[in-house]
């Protein structure tokens, strides 16, 4: 079993809502969307592939490949999405056999990503990171543990 562990760089600064100079917990909400979707790791990148702040499974923490490649395949796809007349490509999924990601835009520069297992549905991964992109914006009030809140629907406020 590997190890589990939670990275950030800088606290408070390497939140997302530093740059708009309130107060969010980063790790609070990462911890809580690994938690809610079963994911094995979440990432908080910015738009350039640095890792801002991470949550999971240590396989996972390779911070300068990943990001990069995270940050990268986004782009690259939002570009394809212009070229072919889309210009809001909302999210970037791979659904493996054993394993799967999911890639969601937080803000205009920075993005969440989320590695789960091949069994979890897609569509209930995007609606949590979906919150808690929300939330890392500061627009969620007392978004609730998942002791508070046991039912999944009321969390997402479906």
């Amino acid at each position: 079993m590997s190890e589990e562990r939670s990275t950030s760089q800088g606290s408070e600064t390497a939140s997302v809502a530093a740059v708009s100079e309130s107060s969010v917990d980063v790790t609070s909400i990462l911890k809580d969307l690994r938690y809610r979707a079963d994911l094995l790791s979440v990432a908080l990148l910015h738009e350039t592939g640095v890792v801002m702040a991470q949550e999971g499974d240590e396989r996972f923490l390779d911070q300068g490949e990943i990001g990069a490649l995270t940050a990268g395949a986004f782009h690259a796809t939002a570009m394809l999405g212009r070229r072919l007349g889309d210009n809001n490509v909302e999210a970037l999924c791979h659904e493996g056999r054993h394993q799967s990601f999911l890639i969601i835009p937080v803000d205009a520069v920075h993005l969440l990503l989320a590695v789960f297992p091949g069994a979890c549905k897609p569509g209930v991964v995007r609606l949590c990171m979906q919150r808690s992109a929300a939330a890392l914006r500061g627009e969620v009030a007392g978004g609730g543990t998942r002791a508070d809140i046991e039912n999944i629907g009321d969390w997402l406020g479906v």
